[in-house]
């Protein structure tokens, strides 16, 4: 009986990011790399996704506020996010829990703390 894999949307302007991203989860992973906001909310009416992995800093529509959309729709309220972020501070760490985000990965990151940070969300 084969067991379908939890599907990760990863939002980030940066393609770079996508691509190691994705290359880090694509053994494991169902992965949508989606490098704006506008086009992750578009697929998230056609996918719904298991975990979301959001930048913070992004054109146009950054990731805060995506987190206040996602949190104010019953439909995707539920959805954990984990916030990818350049910044390192005690700020840009807590911010995101007050936004309703499970947690924060800090650029640039590595194979091993990726995975980790998702099992954590996903257990």
């Amino acid at each position: 009986m084969e067991t379908t894999r939890k599907k990760i949307m990863m939002v980030d302007d940066d393609p770079l990011i996508l691509k190691i991203g994705r290359h880090f989860l694509a053994a494991s992973y169902e992965v949508y790399p989606l490098l704006s906001a506008e086009k992750f909310f578009e697929t998230l009416e056609i996918v719904t996704p298991d975990l979301i992995l959001l930048d913070v800093v992004m054109p146009e529509i950054d990731g805060t506020e995506v987190i206040k959309r996602l949190k104010a729709d019953k439909r995707y309220a539920e959805i954990p996010v984990i916030f990818v972020t350049s910044v390192s501070d005690d700020r840009s760490e807590f911010e995101p829990m007050k936004l309703g985000a499970y947690s924060n990965l800090t650029k640039p990151f590595t194979s091993q703390e990726l995975h980790e940070c998702i099992e954590d969300c996903l257990k």
